[in-house]
């Protein structure tokens, strides 16, 4: 991964709260996070908070059959995407972006092809992920879900940036 121009600290940032704005929930459609309480979970490769949103059925509006799940890493580096054999099958489809000038990975699911994942590096042994899947749909492309993930990875860096200086 290439080097960061800046760290941001993801040390006690909680996914549910913290990533997006209600008016940035609003804009995805994400109907869980502003009409209901998301889905709290615990990262099982990391062990650091985890969080779901979906845009399924918000009241008065279409929804658009995604969902988003936040994991916020304070024990590892982004580098582990890449270097860990057990995620090799994921590391082989990984291709370098930036996410609000942090280097960033963005890999299709080795398996599914209706899923994506954008891996944000924001500090030593740290970094944001955000998987983004259909939610009562299947696609034959990752390509919706990887500019989902790369969106919504944007707009929650824009939000920390904003609240953690």
């Amino acid at each position: 991964m290439p080097p960061r121009t800046r760290d941001l600290d993801l040390t006690g940032v909680d996914p549910c709260t913290d990533l997006l704005t209600d008016a940035q929930l609003r804009e995805l459609v994400y109907d869980v996070g502003y009409q209901s309480r998301p889905g709290r979970s615990t990262s099982g490769i990391h062990g650091g908070p985890g969080c779901t949103f979906s845009s399924s059925t918000p009241l008065g509006r279409e929804g658009r059959n995604i969902s988003v799940l936040f994991n916020v890493a304070t024990t590892e580096g982004a580098e582990v995407w890449l270097t860990d054999p057990a995620r090799y099958a994921s590391a082989r489809l990984a291709r370098p972006a930036t996410v609000e000038g942090f280097p960033a990975l963005v890999v299709p699911h080795p398996r599914f092809v209706d899923s994506c994942m954008a891996v944000v590096d924001t500090a030593d042994d740290q970094y944001l992920l955000v998987a983004s899947e259909p939610d009562h749909t299947n696609d034959t492309s990752s390509d919706r879900y990887c500019a989902e993930a790369e969106r919504v990875a944007t707009m929650a860096i824009q939000t920390l940036s904003a609240t953690r200086r």
